[in-house]
């Protein structure tokens, strides 16, 4: 289920009383229908000359030459064990990197973007022998932001194991922010170290690539790891911490995370670092079911912590709830209220003090907004009656020549929109169910906010 967040217009003024929840949640079939990557399912290609396998693919750059060495080529389509669509693209890293780039244009560095890409290991050789697994067979997931074609240093990186070649397709990705003003990303998928660090062990990899996608955002995505902790969440771990998708033990779905520390000292961090635009006088619950595998009594600590920040991206309030949980799914929350100079906020969930295992699950962001609206600002112009009322309301302001009114409902949707309205204006209300509205009136001078009671 996935419902979209409030609109801001009425949330310029400070609201506390919890009433209303809107759940940010993920959703595949959005986020494709705005991928900004060209051709990123690979379906668009063109053989080389003499060749039935070895492809370029449209708006990708391959600039890792063919491995003439050992008559392998390097970049192939593939038709067989696709994730997506009728083809996918299949690197080789034989003696070099494989790494496949593209370069999107007219981005806006104001926003948030979402960089993933489904990935699967095919067959690996260390020294000339297939292999089922190889710890270091890894690709790193790149983004470059740039201004007019120009770098501008600024590099976004995470590096992947994919170590199995039994492993299914495996979505990985996380949020881009750049606080410079770049209008370009460089994407760039690199493919596998092709020798150990003794210099002499040389491993062959191979990856099928499918579905790269480079799409804004605006809410938090994959809360309940139903498409695994790579996609979206990063890790901090210390000590010998390890985090894993859990597919036992799950409060709901098929999904969970696990966050394991073999000793008392060992940290596990699960970040959610997608930022969110969020509202001054907004509050943002932040809840996530959760427990241990087995209770350890007063010792497992869980803790929830909310970061927020500027336009800049500079780090303004990090605060967070601690608990001590059990055995049994519960929802532990933290509710943040972003301040005055507040833009955007992510979050986190760190597990810490005590050996064991504990299982992370169905988290929720819920946006929230007060039916006990006061005149905040001294200077609230805005006067409304009768109050309670039944068929209309008149509206009545001193500080301006004509206004926009909207009238919003609990949930935050606009239920009457009208503009040019004049001092001593009347609004019908006939047409609106008997329950508690929000009313902003905007004049060239100010922005006043108040609540009517419709019964």
């Amino acid at each position: 289920m996935k419902n979209r967040i409030l609109p801001v217009a009425i949330l310029k003024q400070v609201f506390r009383l919890l009433i209303v929840s809107v759940l940010f949640a993920s959703s595949a079939v959005t986020l494709n229908a705005q991928n900004l990557l060209k051709n990123g399912g690979f379906e668009s290609y063109s053989f080389l000359a003499g060749s039935n396998t070895n492809v370029n693919f449209d708006h990708w750059t391959f600039d890792v030459p063919d491995d003439s060495r050992n008559g392998k080529q390097n970049l192939r389509i593939k038709t067989a064990f696709v994730c997506q669509g009728e083809t996918t693209a299949k690197v080789l890293s034989n003696g070099s990197k494989g790494k496949l780039n593209q370069v999107v244009t007219e981005i806006d560095s104001a926003q948030t973007y979402l960089l993933s890409v489904y990935v699967k290991p095919g067959t690996i050789t260390v020294d000339e022998e297939v292999v089922a697994s190889y710890d270091n067979v890894d690709f790193h997931l790149k983004a470059r932001a740039q201004k007019d074609g120009v770098s501008m240093g600024l590099w976004k990186k995470e590096v992947y194991t994919t170590s199995t070649t039994s492993d299914p397709y495996i979505r990985y990705g996380y949020p881009l922010f750049f606080n410079e003003d770049c209008n370009e990303i460089d994407v760039q998928l690199t493919f596998n170290q092709a020798r150990e660090s003794d210099g002499t062990t040389k491993i062959v990899g191979e990856f099928a690539v499918d579905s790269a996608m480079l799409v804004p955002v605006t809410e938090f995505i994959n809360l309940d790891f139903e498409e695994g902790i790579d996609y979206v969440w990063r890790k901090t771990l210390t000590g010998t911490a390890t985090c894993s998708n859990e597919t036992v033990e799950m409060n709901a779905g098929e999904v969970a995370a696990r966050l394991s520390l073999a000793a008392n000292e060992d940290t596990a961090i699960l970040k959610n670092q997608i930022r969110i635009p969020v509202t001054f006088g907004m509050d943002y619950t932040i809840s996530a079911m959760a427990k241990t595998l087995i209770d350890n009594g007063d010792a497992d600590s869980l803790k929830i912590v909310s970061k927020t920040y500027n336009g800049d991206h500079d780090l303004v309030v990090s605060q967070g709830t601690r608990y001590d949980i059990n055995s049994t799914f519960t929802s532990y929350s933290h509710i943040a209220t972003p301040t005055a100079d507040t833009k955007y906020m992510a979050f986190e969930i760190e597990v810490w003090n005590q050996a064991g295992n504990y299982i992370i699950d169905d988290v929720t962001v819920v946006e929230s907004i007060s039916t006990d609206v006061k005149n905040i600002a001294s200077d609230n112009d805005l006067r409304i009656y009768p109050n309670p009322a039944t068929d209309a309301i008149n509206i009545n302001y001193t500080k301006g020549n004509k206004a926009s009114l909207k009238i919003f409902d609990t949930t935050g949707k606009v239920v009457v929109s009208k503009v040019n309205v004049q001092p001593n204006d009347q609004v019908e209300l006939s047409g609106l169910s008997n329950g508690v509205y929000i009313v902003e009136l905007v004049t060239e001078i100010q922005t006043s906010i108040s609540k009517v009671i419709k019964k």
